[in-house]
């Protein structure tokens, strides 16, 4: 949480967002406390991935599918009371198939999901497709080759869409779409 600190001071207040890839539903739990979101979105598709040995969901803290949908059981059993959340069992394309008919466009996104450069770079395109003029795309992990690269490819395609870019806490970066900061 510490390491996260100045980036969520960042972030807007009673605003709408979401998270892709919430895992155990940890920060999802910092986010909604810290903001009082109007609405929060957590997308992850608690799948596992035999290809990532490395990585959490594909071997090295989940063993198997099982273990996969008891995080998603456990997420759903901490926010299940909470009628401003809504849990997306899928990636951000299966998402915004949903969300389009919904005309509620993201304050803020976070993503901490699949670090390699395509997962990341494609979530980046497709939470973009969601966010509000002025809005505020965030993510963890900056330090990873692959998370930095997919960065820096998206702001370079979307120069003229971003007003301004920072890192913060080491590792988190933050882009900013409109005049907010």
């Amino acid at each position: 949480m510490n390491r996260r600190r100045t980036l969520l001071s960042r972030l807007p207040i009673n605003s709408i967002g979401c998270e892709i890839g919430v895992w155990k539903g940890e920060f999802a739990r910092h986010l909604y406390n810290i903001l009082s979101p109007k609405k929060m979105y957590l997308i992850d598709p608690w799948k596992f991935e035999v290809q990532y040995p490395d990585r959490w969901y594909g071997g090295s803290a989940a063993e198997n599918q099982d273990d996969m949908s008891s995080l998603y059981n456990m997420v759903n059993s901490i926010f299940r009371k909470k009628s401003n959340i809504e849990i997306h069992r899928g990636t951000i394309e299966t998402f915004l198939d949903d969300y389009k008919k919904n005309k509620e466009m993201l304050d803020w996104a976070y993503i901490d999901g699949n670090h390699s450069y395509e997962f990341v770079l494609n979530d980046l395109k497709y939470v973009k497709k969601c966010m509000t003029p002025e809005g505020i795309i965030s993510g963890d992990d900056l330090q990873s080759q692959d998370v930095q690269r997919a960065v820096e490819d998206f702001m370079d395609v979307e120069a003229q869409n971003i007003k301004n870019y920072e890192v913060v806490d080491e590792n988190q970066f933050i882009i900013y779409l409109g005049d907010n900061k």
